[in-house]
């Protein structure tokens, strides 16, 4: 940090030195110009005869200094480049990978027909669709396999929804994988139970596919 500030410092003062330099060029040329006879050929061929050789000395030299100054920090910003480039091209490369990678939703109710309307609603490009019958198929596949977000359905036989999510949220692995519930049911109270026993949101039945998509984009 204290090297880049020393050259840009340095860069800096001459910048300004060059910017006083062509200012008083051009102030000589001012006065020249304001001492010769117009109406003299001569004296106006002098003139553009002193215009080019401003251009060819007196701006020469400045713009020299700023080019010397700007080669340190050519190089200063060619090593950082060669420092940090290739950790640069790594994250990035992590970003696009990251963006291909196809987020993992498990779906768990025991409607097969469910299965069918959710599998078409979510895009198979951006979301791997996996589904269990029940709760205990489900935890079998939450054991060996943590997906990106669970769809459980709350009114399930055996195990019910309510239940199968306090169990699954006993398991460490869980804790922060988003659940949203799948209710045939509105109330208020099913709502409530629901996230006090762990979940993170629920989505109503019968649901578009507008709705199902805005619900998991709030979590992946």
């Amino acid at each position: 940090m204290e090297e880049r500030n020393r050259r840009l410092a340095s860069l800096g003062q001459a910048v300004s030195q060059a910017g006083q330099d062509i200012g008083g060029a051009f102030d000589h040329l001012h006065v020249r110009a304001g001492s010769l006879d117009h109406a003299d050929p001569l004296s106006l061929r002098h003139l553009q005869e002193e215009i080019v050789r401003l251009r060819q000395a007196a701006l020469r030299e400045p713009l020299q200094k700023v080019d010397a100054a700007l080669q340190p920090v050519q190089q200063w910003a060619a090593q950082l480049h060669s420092d940090y480039g290739p950790h640069i091209e790594s994250v990035r490369a992590l970003g696009e990978m990251s963006r291909k990678v196809r987020r993992r939703i498990l779906l768990v109710d025991d409607d097969d027909f469910m299965h069918k309307i959710v599998s078409l609603q979510l895009d198979d490009n951006e979301y791997e669709l996996n589904v269990a019958r029940d709760a205990t198929k489900a935890l079998r596949l939450l054991r060996s396999s943590v997906p990106d977000l669970v769809l459980l359905d709350i009114m399930m036989p055996g195990i019910d929804g309510l239940e199968a999510l306090r169990r699954f949220r006993m398991m460490p692995s869980l804790a922060r994988t988003p659940f949203i519930m799948l209710t045939g049911r509105s109330e208020g109270q099913v709502v409530v139970e629901s996230l006090r026993v762990g979940a993170n949101d629920f989505i109503a039945k019968p649901f578009d596919r507008a709705t199902l998509l805005a619900k998991i984009g709030r979590f992946l």
